[in-house]
């Protein structure tokens, strides 16, 4: 990679970091070229010339920044642990163990965005779902194994408890958010663990 094309990932990399802050904070409606411009130390020129328009840039930013954060705080406790329980007690701890309601991971950046752009934009709304369903896939895949190794009880239905997870989770992150009381996040940590452990075999228990 020669000098000039470092310079250039890098400067597109610094907008989309800078995009990304504002976007999450203020929505996609709200989001202020000029402030992702200040923050990012470009032009404005620069900017249009790597985006084309604020829509464009958007789509950036779930694809590439939400999208690989996203998948990336999924995927990896998922595959470090043999009982996906495990892994997915893991994620639970990681989005809401020791934060406060302005402090949670990309997964309740996923669903923030969602909330503010899904009713706006097929786009956004298509690039979303398809972020949502890889989550619920991976989630259901991992918990198929997991009934294979007689790691989680054979009554689990996969899928059922990939969606009702997901929802636990960011209805907890919502709650927590919209009332500004972080008595949600602990409260959702400890019910999501203690319903997580009824689908543990005699087996993994030990």
């Amino acid at each position: 990679m020669t000098q000039r094309t470092t310079k250039a990932v890098n400067t597109r990399r610094r907008i989309l970091n800078a995009a990304f802050r504002e976007i999450t904070t203020k929505g996609y409606i709200g989001a202020n070229i000029n402030k992702i411009v200040a923050a990012s130390g470009v032009t404005k020129g620069a900017l249009y010339y790597y985006f084309k328009s604020k829509h464009e840039l958007a789509m950036a930013v779930i694809d590439e920044v939400i999208g690989s954060k996203v998948l990336g705080e999924w995927l990896k406790p998922l595959s470090e642990f043999a009982n996906p329980i495990d892994g997915l007690r893991r994620i639970v701890n990681d989005t809401l163990a020791n934060r406060d309601v302005d402090d949670v991971d990309s997964s309740a950046l996923m669903m923030r965005l969602t909330l503010g752009t899904a009713s706006i934009d097929r786009a956004f709304r298509q690039q979303l779902k398809h972020m949502h369903e890889t989550v619920l896939r991976v989630t259901s895949e991992k918990l198929s194994i997991g009934k294979r190794r007689n790691l989680v009880r054979s009554s689990v239905d996969p899928t059922a408890v990939a969606t009702q997870f997901v929802a636990f989770l960011t209805g907890t992150i919502y709650l927590a958010t919209a009332f500004q009381d972080s008595a949600h996040l602990r409260d959702g940590q400890l019910s999501l663990h203690n319903w997580l452990d009824t689908m543990r075999t005699r087996r993994s228990r030990s």
